[in-house]
């Protein structure tokens, strides 16, 4: 190795994406692109790996760390994996640097446990809900067949009891570009002050499922968002969309 060359490796900052479940799932979405899940759901994350990454990202960065986590679904690795990776994660880190945790999850597996131990290790949770209840069970289905809307709604609930700080994420599909104002007044009148949309895309290949908008579908969801956010904002009531910010 030059004389030097370790500097180069190192980082200010590293942000790590993890999926520990692979791409398992409990759920069978209808725009999902892991609907196939045999192809993509390889288990769960071995601690052997896990252990050499987080002292790989410690070694090299300098000023801080983030780890986010996402799927699938990662609640499938259980709340154990979190408990011994967050615990390893401590070991690993010498220097003291900033760490910064998150998920992604559509919330079916998290109970008051698993609540508090987010709020306790600052772990900021993105819950998946699709809008009101008849939007989101169209399409957010359990492998079973039966909708998941109260199961996330229960998580909701969980979360803020705990205190863990948290934020919707939902997916933009045909159906919801219709209602935008109608989803976004459910979403304050909930006291979801922090939200995110994502567009729902057709698989790259595959057959199609026909839940993604068109252009000028989007387009208006955008702007039906906006104006229903920018008359709050005119009003003093202030609620966080990723997109406006």
């Amino acid at each position: 190795m030059k004389k030097g060359a370790r500097a180069d490796l190192l980082c200010d900052s590293i942000s790590v994406l993890i999926k520990p479940a692979s791409g398992g799932c409990d759920m069978r979405c209808g725009y999902c692109f892991y609907r196939d899940g045999e192809h993509h759901a390889r288990g769960v994350m071995p601690e052997s790996v896990a252990r050499a990454l987080i002292e790989n990202v410690f070694t090299h960065a300098r000023r801080g760390v983030s780890f986010a986590f996402q799927g699938g679904e990662p609640m499938l690795a259980g709340q154990g994996f979190y408990e011994r990776f967050v615990s390893m994660a401590e070991a690993a880190n010498t220097k003291r640097l900033p760490v910064f945790y998150a998920i992604q999850t559509n919330g079916v597996s998290i109970d008051a446990a698993a609540a508090r131990f987010f709020a306790r290790q600052r772990f900021l949770v993105g819950l998946s809900l699709d809008g009101t209840s008849e939007l989101h069970d169209r399409h957010r289905r359990m492998v079973t067949g039966e909708g998941s809307f109260e199961r996330v709604m229960r998580a909701a609930t969980l979360l803020r009891t705990a205190g863990a700080e948290f934020n919707i994420l939902t997916v933009v599909t045909k159906d919801l570009c219709r209602q935008a104002e109608k989803v976004y007044a459910y979403y304050k009148r909930q006291g979801f002050s922090f939200q995110q949309f994502i567009l729902c895309l057709e698989a790259l290949d595959g057959p199609r499922h026909g839940m993604a908008p068109s252009n000028a579908e989007y387009a208006r969801f955008l702007i039906d968002l906006f104006s229903a956010w920018y008359a709050d904002w005119k009003k003093g009531v202030y609620i966080s969309i990723r997109y406006f910010d």
